[in-house]
């Protein structure tokens, strides 16, 4: 299988010392053999401040599709009253199986507070994952946010994030949610 990612970002200085940045992701992993050749650690879990795309107000990794698996290992036994005879049948379920495309995209307004050691930020983020190609974009997660970032020497940017998701994801209460990351949003 192949796995392909595109990424732009952008600074724009606007007035006074703030400035705009943008980013924008697409992930895509195919392979011609089927969707079981692609290991579920290559596919895509945007979310939070994961790895895969930051979508913050979110969990980590948590906007991933679901589909019904069935498990050859999960069996239950079912008697037949007809003739007594006990068959084995395999029990679907939903699962999250991590997404073969994504697309991720962050907007952030950003301003100093200590000039080249504290700024804060406002942000907008928005992304998922999908299983197929023609569902890219049916349904993006949205959150909105503030934070502030610290350069500190010798370790580099620290940032704290306070994110409110604006849609309802599976498993997740609509409230503000804290996020941790070291490095900056923008590479």
């Amino acid at each position: 299988y192949t796995q392909h990612m595109a990424q732009f970002a952008k600074f724009v200085p606007l007035f006074w010392k703030f400035a705009l940045a943008a980013r924008v992701q697409y992930g895509a992993v195919t392979s011609p053999k089927g969707d079981n050749r692609i290991l579920l650690s290559d596919r895509f879990t945007p979310g939070g401040t994961a790895y895969d795309g930051i979508v913050r107000g979110y969990d980590d990794g948590s906007l991933t599709p679901d589909s019904i698996v069935i498990d050859p290992d999960s069996v239950f036994l079912v008697d037949t009253l007809a003739n007594d005879t006990t068959e084995f049948a395999s029990v679907p379920f939903y699962s999250r199986v991590r997404g073969r495309y994504m697309f991720v995209t962050n907007l952030e307004l950003q301003f100093p507070i200590a000039e080249q050691q504290l700024y804060g930020l406002i942000f907008l983020d928005a992304g998922n994952s999908w299983l197929n190609r023609e569902d890219i974009l049916d349904k993006l997660y949205k959150g909105v946010g503030v934070g502030f970032r610290i350069s500190v020497p010798g370790i580099g940017t620290i940032g704290f994030d306070f994110a409110y998701p604006l849609d309802t994801a599976r498993d997740q209460d609509k409230k503000w949610k804290p996020h941790f990351q070291i490095g900056t949003t923008f590479k």
